[in-house]
């Protein structure tokens, strides 16, 4: 279960930079005059750095000010701080998302590209622009239990600790060339588009159950 002030408190250091790319992903995605689909890179390192930097921020700041440990002698088991953590995460990513999602699923950019300045691709891009927000949000779904995995995972103290500093160079790597297969043609037909959700999922999945076997880890090795 969820603690609404656990959750807030913990989002607290990573709150005003979120809201700022959040203005300016909105800005890009209402003045772009490129349909989206058509710069995926852009998006995607905004989403990557985002999501790590954010993560380093919930881990580092409150770790680095011991608010971690206090909370745990106030009776917060590690695997829930984990999961607010987590949630905190996911927090954020809504921020940065939610808003551009809005503006790109109404007929906001459309008509604004369209109507005032008179762009030649709008109307008529609007579903791949939309197609393409929602590959934004499977991006957000993976990445943000991947990089709250590998920031725990690198300070296991474990057999091959350095394995989880690999993690965090890697992942953006393993993660972008998923993303860019994500806009493959073939994936525009409806089976294969709904094979990528399914695996999108899954790896999802994987990285949630690692981080919570992590969490109870830490716990079982601090009682």
């Amino acid at each position: 279960m969820m603690k609404r002030h656990l959750l807030l408190w913990i989002l607290r250091p990573a709150l005003s930079g979120s809201l700022l790319l959040a203005v300016l992903a909105l800005m890009w995605v209402l003045f772009e005059s490129d349909p989206l689909w058509e710069t995926p890179v852009l998006p995607a390192i905004l989403i990557f750095l985002h999501t790590f930097l954010t993560t380093a921020t919930i881990y580092w700041a409150w770790g680095r000010a011991g608010s971690f440990a206090y909370v745990q002698t106030r009776g917060h088991l590690p695997e829930t701080l984990w999961r607010h953590r987590l949630g905190a995460g996911y927090l954020t990513a809504a921020i940065v998302w939610l808003p551009a999602a809005i503006v790109v699923l109404s007929p906001c950019r459309s008509w604004l590209q369209g109507e005032v300045f008179q762009n030649p691709y709008y109307p008529i891009m609007h579903a791949r622009d939309v197609v393409e927000v929602g590959r934004w949000f499977l991006l957000y779904l993976v990445t943000v239990p991947a990089a709250h995995y590998a920031w725990i995972r690198q300070a296991q103290p474990c057999r091959f600790p350095g394995t989880g500093h690999w993690l965090l160079a890697g992942l953006p790597v393993l993660l972008y060339t998923w993303y860019r297969c994500l806009h493959a043609p073939l994936l525009e037909q409806t089976l294969y588009a709904g094979s990528a959700i399914l695996l999108t999922l899954i790896l999802s999945i994987l990285f949630l159950l690692g981080g919570r076997r992590l969490s109870q880890s830490m716990e079982l090795s601090q009682s």
